[in-house]
């Protein structure tokens, strides 16, 4: 499922994904369900995986005790189609909802 976060830490009105900082995801964290997470590649540094308010990636997958992914618009269609294998969800949503239907 597809859950808004709320930009807390620069106020309600910031709509922009590359603002939404790891606070603001881990203050979802009661609305967030399923075996992993994806957000937008924005929300991290360009050159490491680090959000605006300097939480870790990996800080906040232990917190939500999910992986989260970071995509950009090209991986995160690889993802879904399944066309990439160059990561630890290889057959992305494909293989998800059929393991779901099962």
């Amino acid at each position: 499922s597809v859950v808004a976060v709320e930009n807390l830490y620069f106020g309600g009105d910031v709509s922009v994904a590359g603002l939404v900082t790891g606070g603001d995801l881990l203050a979802a964290r009661g609305e967030i369900s399923g075996d992993f997470v994806i957000i937008p590649r924005t929300m991290l540094k360009s050159d490491e995986d680090v959000m605006l308010d300097g939480m870790k990636l990996e800080e906040i997958e232990s917190q939500l005790g999910l992986p989260v992914q970071a995509h950009d618009f090209y991986s995160f269609s690889q993802f879904i189609t399944g066309e990439s294998s160059n990561h630890a969800f290889a057959g992305g949503a494909a293989n998800i909802a059929s393991r779901a239907a099962n």
